[in-house]
């Protein structure tokens, strides 16, 4: 019984002499904890030692975790992938009316974070394309210039219910050329725009014996230079054409026995135009009218072919050397 005893007496003597040497050992050099803490005289127990190394658990020391906020062993944050989708490149044209489709410069192409918050704006150049910075915040692109319209657009764009002209970025892939992605189909383009439809309307009128009447059947016709449409008054003198907005036209309207009537530089509007149309004048010779100037001439024709027939009727004629008109019987000879 005195082995075991003595053999106690050892170990919990050696518990004395090692604790405090292991505590001052994990002690950091300028620390200012205090050295009478961990004075195993005043633990009690050896229980106390471990309440010692939760607390340096709570306060970061000895868990392991740099002052960065770096756990050793985990992997750094990764870097953006090399392969990544940085940038969209697109083409934008428009579809005049009865032409081929054609690039348009000046067209702002505008990506959003949300519907309400722009990211970045840029213009089409005179090719129609742009360039535009992208990354996973990107999710919306637009497309505006003053009087033009987005007619149609690649398969990567989804319209975007009631807000006419945004447009959601959905990507099919991500395939891209030094970080640039062709943001547009095989038919080349990323959206299709076209001038806003407008008209120019109105009425044709004219003066009759002081009274303002319609001019029905007048023809109006208008031009820009590269197309030509017309079209014929109704009853009422109205005419519409419809047309596209912002563009310059020359207007004329022609009518039988009416002079024409031109407009130059004509740009449609919500406002109508009234045009009054005047007759063609019938003066021709010493203030008479046509009908007058007819009728005199039909009056002088008559007569002349009057005193024609009655020259020739009444002609006299030689018998026998006597003079006759030819109206009268010849007078015959008596017989001796």
């Amino acid at each position: 019984m005195q082995v075991p005893t003595i053999l106690l007496v050892v170990l919990l003597s050696a518990m004395f002499v090692v604790l405090p040497w292991a505590s001052d050992a994990d002690e950091p050099e300028g620390s200012d904890a205090d050295p009478d803490a961990a004075d195993p005289g005043e633990t009690g127990d050896g229980d106390s030692s471990g309440d010692s190394s939760e607390e340096k658990d709570d306060t970061g020391e000895g868990t392991g975790t740099d002052p960065g906020g770096q756990t050793p062993g985990d992997d750094p944050p990764d870097d953006p992938p090399t392969d990544s989708v940085t940038k969209l490149h697109g083409c934008i044209y428009d579809i005049p009316a009865l032409e081929e489709r054609v690039v348009i410069a000046d067209i702002y192409v505008i990506t959003w974070i949300s519907p309400d918050r722009e990211y970045q704006r840029v213009l089409t150049d005179v090719n129609g394309e742009f360039t535009v910075d992208f990354n996973e915040n990107v999710k919306y692109i637009s497309f505006f210039k003053s009087e033009y319209t987005v007619k149609g657009w690649c398969s990567e764009l989804k319209s975007v219910g009631e807000n006419a002209g945004l447009f959601q970025i959905a990507l099919r892939d991500s395939s891209q050329v030094d970080g640039v992605h062709e943001l547009y189909d095989d038919s080349g383009f990323t959206v299709l725009v076209s001038r806003t439809n407008a008209s120019i309307f109105g009425t044709i009128q004219t003066v009759i014996d002081g009274e303002t009447t319609a001019v029905r059947g007048a023809t109006v016709s208008v031009t820009d230079g590269r197309i030509s449409l017309s079209t014929v008054t109704d009853s009422t003198g109205f005419f519409t054409l419809n047309l596209s907005s912002g563009v310059e036209y020359s207007l004329t309207v022609t009518c039988g026995g009416f002079d024409s009537y031109m407009i130059l530089g004509l740009i449609p509007s919500e406002e109508p135009i009234s045009i009054n149309l005047v007759q063609k004048s019938n003066d021709f010779f010493l203030g008479m009218n046509l009908p007058h100037m007819l009728t005199l001439v039909g009056i002088v024709i008559i007569v002349i072919v009057s005193l024609v027939a009655l020259i020739l009727v009444r002609r006299p004629t030689s018998e026998d050397g006597l003079h006759t008109v030819n109206d009268l019987q010849p007078v015959k000879k008596k017989k001796n």
